[in-house]
């Protein structure tokens, strides 16, 4: 497995998890190729025929690829289920290994790996991931300054949120259940990341492939919900 890390160069990566719909063909430290659509409905329709042509695009073949990479949620119950059985089919029928990203770290990869720049010079901060699970819920984390978990995914009520900004520090808010927070925040430590709307693959494949060339991926390959609901089914 060693070996295939070292010398593993593309990396198809898709994302259904939400009302963004992308994929992203990743070689040799760059996109290649790329799609991002907003829709409420319809990825299963164009699924596979996009991912045909983004790697048509890429000038590649199937057989070219290393890795393929998928957002597992939290996040669309639908859409992930969607994404994740095209992902698992191409992973049986091309024989390729798959990496998981979670849908927090997929909010943060433009932060990680410098795509987005902060508009803040605070060094000391604690970053906060909240995203709308559509039922007026949010699923929460928070990560230190160097993105390591602080706390492990919740689902929470907006105005329950308030009670975790005990601290002094510094919080930068990132995520699509910003609007729901912000009429019960009066703090004014916080800088929220409101011009990033949704989460790209081709913005997180750049975190998956530096990802790849140091370490064996540990997640393992299953939806993630936190509404019991779904976990049970």
């Amino acid at each position: 497995m060693e070996s295939q890390i070292e010398k593993s160069l593309s990396i198809l990566a898709i994302d259904t998890s939400g009302k963004a719909c992308s994929m992203a063909f990743w070689e040799q430290d760059e996109v290649k190729s790329s799609f991002f659509e907003i829709m409420n409905r319809g990825h299963s329709e164009i699924l596979i025929p996009t991912i045909q042509k983004i790697i048509i695009k890429a000038k590649r073949d199937y057989k070219d690829i290393d890795w393929l990479a998928i957002n597992l949620g939290p996040g669309s119950f639908t859409g992930v289920r969607i994404g994740l059985a095209a992902v698992k089919g191409l992973s049986i029928a091309a024989d390729k290994p798959i990496y998981g990203i979670d849908s927090f770290n997929a909010w943060l990869a433009p932060l990680k790996v410098g795509l987005y720049s902060l508009k803040t010079s605070v060094s000391d901060k604690i970053f906060w991931v909240v995203l709308n699970n559509g039922i007026g819920q949010l699923y929460i984390q928070s990560f230190d300054q160097k993105f390591n978990s602080l706390l492990a995914p919740i689902l929470i009520r907006p105005e329950e949120f308030t009670t975790y900004l005990i601290s002094s520090q510094f919080f930068v808010i990132i995520g699509d259940g910003i609007p729901l927070i912000k009429p019960f925040i009066k703090k004014d430590n916080i800088f929220f990341v409101d011009d990033y709307h949704y989460p790209n693959a081709s913005h997180w494949v750049t975190f998956i492939a530096a990802q790849l060339k140091t370490q064996v991926p540990s997640i393992g390959i299953s939806p993630i919900y936190l509404r019991q609901k779904y976990k049970d089914v």
